[in-house]
């Protein structure tokens, strides 16, 4: 199946959130409130998503790791479709965070930050109620590591869930991952900075339509 592009919002300037929301829209499938934009924010910029977006999924990278009923009912009553959770949670967090978007209707993504993605704990963990399995390499340790082909391939073999892929995520990565079992590419700085986002959005796309439907 086909990966879904996910925008990263990954910005504390409302302005600069929604003007590339509204520019890449066409070329993205998920949008996500990133954890920075809903601390400067708040949880209304979820509902503001969901409101000029109503075609597209919208995720709140909200990294629960405690106080998952609350936290994941407040953010599907804000119309996320998707919640995320931090693998290094609780078992109890994450089954609190779980059984709120159920009650909901709503998703939830284990977020697993970390530079190895096969450890016995997040690999029992993904076996939880859980949707979607993030495998992310946090931007703190991006200036000294980057995502391997290899060792993602390795890695997408263990589990039985969709993956999505985030940290750093650029064409030339995706490039080499055509055909793999990945369901999503989380995708950010690449995309929110410099010039020419829609020629790299497109360029990103043509990538992922390679992939078999």
């Amino acid at each position: 199946m086909k990966p879904r592009i996910q925008l990263a919002l990954d910005t504390t300037d409302l302005a600069v959130a929604l003007d590339a929301a509204m520019e890449l829209r066409e070329y993205v499938d998920i949008i996500e409130a990133g954890t920075h934009l809903l601390l400067a924010e708040g949880l209304r910029c979820v509902s503001l998503l969901h409101a000029l977006f109503p075609e597209k999924t919208i995720l709140a990278d909200t990294k629960i790791i405690d106080s998952g009923d609350v936290l994941a009912a407040a953010a599907c009553a804000a119309r996320a479709d998707i919640i995320t959770v931090v693998g290094a949670a609780s078992t109890s967090t994450i089954e609190k965070t779980a059984a709120a978007a159920r009650a909901a209707g709503k998703q939830v993504l284990l977020d697993h930050l970390a530079d190895k993605w096969d450890t016995p704990e997040i690999l029992k963990k993904s076996m939880l109620d859980i949707d979607i399995i993030g495998l992310h390499l946090p931007k703190d340790l991006q200036a000294t590591t980057s995502m391997d082909a290899s060792v993602l391939s390795s890695a997408l073999a263990l589990f039985t869930k969709p993956v999505f892929l985030a940290g750093g995520i650029e064409p030339a990565l995706v490039s080499t991952m055509v055909g793999l079992p990945v369901s999503g590419f989380v995708v950010g700085k690449y995309l929110l900075q410099g010039p020419q986002r829609v020629e790299k959005a497109r360029a990103l796309k043509q990538i992922v339509d390679q992939w078999e439907e």
